[in-house]
């Protein structure tokens, strides 16, 4: 539902500053509450890590989601996704210490990819045209974006706290996205709609916190 909410919010608002203002509004409100519950703030030494993983996860994986689906509908866009596991079980792969690929990951993967081909099957009747191209081409930007976080952040000691690591990360990532819809001028297109505001609301709230 996320994708559909992105779809919605990136017909009427430009896409960085839609991303980042989601992402700020929900790390400003997650961060005081977890601070209210008396979790600790990430020290220093830990930041380096969570700004990478970040970056990465929120800030180029999320964002080029945002891009695309400025061109292509939720559905098409949740079916390539799907094959995020695949990025991740394949650059795993070459690690030094890569994990072992059996049947049962094998045939998970094949069997999550079939499901979602089922459900979104309708969304494939699409006429590829330049703008379809740049929209694939944003998502396997940002699969591939998103797998090297998620593998970078699982050879990553850390002791910051799960929640209050994801309010920093979705900080840093609304920070840039933000600087960088500002710096391409998307203030100057930016005039929030009702259903402009129910998507945004919808994802701080759903699809962040």
């Amino acid at each position: 539902t996320t994708y559909l909410a992105i779809r919605i919010g990136v017909a009427d608002l430009p896409p960085m500053l839609f991303a980042g203002l989601r992402w700020i509004i929900a790390g400003v409100l997650m961060t005081i509450l977890l601070n209210l519950r008396h979790y600790k703030l990430p020290a220093l030494k830990d930041l380096k890590d969570l700004a990478i993983v970040g970056i990465l996860l929120l800030g180029v994986a999320n964002g080029l989601v945002v891009v695309a689906e400025q061109w292509l509908p939720s559905g098409l866009t949740a079916l390539i996704l799907s094959t995020l596991p695949f990025w991740i079980v394949g650059i795993e792969y070459f690690l030094p210490h890569r994990p072992k690929i059996n049947l049962f990951i094998i045939a998970g993967l094949l069997l999550g990819t079939i499901g979602v081909v089922l459900i979104f099957a309708r969304d494939l009747n699409i006429a590829l045209d330049v703008n379809i191209l740049l929209g694939g081409l944003s998502l396997l930007g940002a699969v591939i974006a998103w797998s090297a976080g998620s593998i970078y952040w699982k050879y990553k000691k850390s002791d910051v706290r799960p929640l209050m690591g994801a309010s920093i990360q979705m900080l840093i990532a609304g920070i840039l996205q933000t600087a960088l819809g500002l710096t391409l001028g998307e203030q100057n297109n930016f005039h929030l709609t009702q259903n402009g505001v129910f998507a945004l609301g919808y994802l701080i709230v759903f699809g962040s916190i």
